[in-house]
């Protein structure tokens, strides 16, 4: 499939260096899907795979992915299947296999020590995929999740027993009940890709890998 090209003002500011349009699979059903690779230099062992909003397209994370690629970590975005350009037909309760896919791309890079951010259906999302993926998985951070988004629940599969983080902006979560090892906060609102809730997902990512 045809990628589009990379516009440096769009997706990091002036900046492309290390930045790469990748096509990958999603678990299970091999669904084609489209996205970007920050840091992409084949040197890098930590890693995160950042999952969207709701119908939100990938591009809500390119402030945060360049800012923890220029840290040394390697970032995966991307469009779920049926958004952007990538294939098949949207429905939440196959996203899980989507993110799987994407943490499948760090593994095979190299990348030994793995985190998933996910905010509102990408929060359900992480849990799911975290509960099923049959790879290491380090850390997770969940912002404004719950445990149902539509016909996915993320309530099947194992709980998350690594290390945790539930942020909510406004209203209440009840996706910790599902991570044993969950730190809930409560922060002001701000765009995900920049301001105080990317600096608490900064912050927990070096604790957590590093």
């Amino acid at each position: 499939m045809p990628l589009k090209s990379i516009d440096p003002s769009d997706i990091v500011r002036g900046s492309v260096k290390n930045v790469t349009a990748i096509s990958f699979p999603a678990s299970g059903d091999r669904v084609r899907l489209v996205g970007y690779f920050f840091g992409d230099d084949g040197k890098r062992s930590k890693g995160v795979v950042l999952l969207d909003p709701s119908k939100d397209k990938m591009s809500v994370w390119f402030g945060l992915a360049r800012r923890l690629m220029n840290l040394g970590y390697a970032v995966i975005t991307f469009d779920y299947r049926g958004v952007g350009q990538s294939q098949g037909a949207a429905n939440p309760a196959n996203d899980p296999n989507d993110a799987k896919g994407a943490l499948n791309v760090l593994r095979v890079s190299g990348v030994s020590r793995i985190a998933v951010v996910g905010d509102e259906l990408g929060g359900t999302v992480a849990v799911s995929a975290a509960s099923t993926w049959d790879g290491t998985l380090n850390s997770l951070v969940a912002i404004d999740a719950q445990k149902r988004f539509g016909p996915l629940d993320a309530s099947g599969g194992h709980p998350f027993g690594d290390e945790a983080l539930v942020l909510t902006t406004h209203g209440t979560s009840d996706i910790a009940s599902l991570l044993p090892r969950a730190t809930t906060e409560n922060i002001p609102a701000s765009a995900i890709g920049s301001g105080r809730v990317a600096d608490r997902i900064t912050a927990f990512l070096k604790k957590t890998l590093g």
